[in-house]
């Protein structure tokens, strides 16, 4: 599959693009956010390619005035420098709180940040807006951040209608609902069961939990208005979800779900996925294969199922196995790796954080990706 990819020089443990502004966490304790709109013309126009703008828009109808689409061969890639970034640079804050943020993830205006010290929300139109104030240079805890919880989480995940999974370790799993405005809604966190829980995924609405201790299970239970019924779920068990052909072959606890889809490690050399019918009467049904690994990229170590394809993060490379089959590896010493979930507007992004760098790869947008309406730029 064609892509293109911008490698910018720095050092990030996170990001985030949304409202056409990239946000970048830096190490040092600040908040960097550029004009995304800007930066994607810029080098559309310099480069003479509308295909940068149109892959890393999110949008297969993107296109620029008087820059034309390249005939694409092969993939292409883009390198900035710290200093060729700064022109796109609208704001950078310190960020006041103390707390190890473990995870962040997004919905609708909300940020919702998993730290060591517990659940935080703010709000990014509030930060955006404030970008443009040239007297505020601190993300104090005080006017931005929320207390929701005050236990850290070992994986949150955001589904469908603003519903967050929240794996708790030995304390099991918990939900919580981001605010609706339209509903005018406080809401808490609520505990679902009392399983191990490290890592939590969602099959469409059900939650997919896993752990390195305990074996996995699904939560599968109808939900109205983004609300749970905590009186009428249904728990399948390892036992149920995955086949197991052979008793002597080795299965491991490193699994993840998406979608629809159910990935499991056997071995250094092979995924078991499993695809997961829902009846719509609580009702699942689930049909296995098998994919297979060369062994020069060492044991999987982790995994995520997204719009292009599937990821698998390995012990000598970061491999994308598209979803006609062909795959890529991605070499260096990765950090962290981030997708988009496949509805959400970048959902053909994946981001790829380096020791002193950060990639984002853009794979070719096709029909199959679930493109949210475009907003305009804050910064126009």
């Amino acid at each position: 599959m064609k892509s293109i990819s911008i490698r910018i020089e720095g050092e990030y443990w996170d990001y985030l693009i949304k409202y056409n502004a990239l946000f970048l966490w830096t190490f040092e304790g600040t908040l960097e956010i550029y004009d995304w709109e800007y930066l994607l013309n810029d080098l559309s126009y310099k480069m003479k390619d509308n295909n940068i703008y149109k892959f890393f828009r999110g949008n297969i109808n993107s296109i620029l005035l008087n820059v034309h689409n390249k005939d694409m061969k092969e993939s292409s890639k883009i390198n900035l420098r710290k200093s060729e970034i700064q022109k796109y640079k609208v704001r950078e804050f310190w960020i006041s709180t103390n707390d190890l943020i473990i995870s962040l993830d997004s919905y609708n205006d909300d940020l919702l940040l998993n730290t060591d010290e517990g659940l935080l929300l703010c709000n990014l139109k509030e930060i955006l807006v404030d970008s443009n104030n040239i007297h505020t240079n601190t993300l104090t805890k005080e006017k931005y951040y929320e207390k929701i919880f005050d236990m850290p989480f070992f994986d949150i995940s955001i589904g469908n209608y603003g519903n967050v999974a929240l794996a708790g370790g030995e304390e099991g799993v918990f939900e919580f609902v981001m605010p609706q405005k339209k509903y005018n809604e406080t809401n808490e966190v609520k505990h679902i069961i009392k399983k191990q829980s490290n890592k939590v995924d969602w099959l469409k609405n059900s939650i997919y939990n896993t752990s390195p201790i305990e074996e996995s299970f699904i939560l599968n239970k109808p939900i109205e208005r983004g609300v749970w019924n905590y009186n009428d779920y249904k728990i399948y068990e390892d036992s149920q979800i995955f086949r197991k052909n052979d008793e002597n072959v080795y299965h491991s606890n490193i699994s993840w779900a998406n979608n629809n889809k159910i990935y499991r490690v056997v071995d250094s050399r092979q995924l078991q996925e499993v695809t997961v019918q829902n009846f719509g009467n609580g009702e699942l049904a689930f049909r296995s294969r098998y994919i297979n690994f060369m062994e020069w990229k060492g044991d999987i170590l982790a995994g995520a199922g997204t719009s292009f394809g599937t990821v698998v993060e390995c012990e000598n490379a970061l491999v994308v196995i598209f979803k006609n089959k062909d795959f890529i590896n991605i070499p260096g010493e990765i950090v962290r790796w981030k997708y988009y979930k496949s509805n959400e507007r970048y959902s053909n992004l994946l981001g790829v954080i380096f020791d002193k760098s950060i990639v984002l790869q853009a794979f070719e947008p096709n029909n199959y990706f679930k493109i949210r309406s475009i907003n305009k730029s804050y910064f126009e």
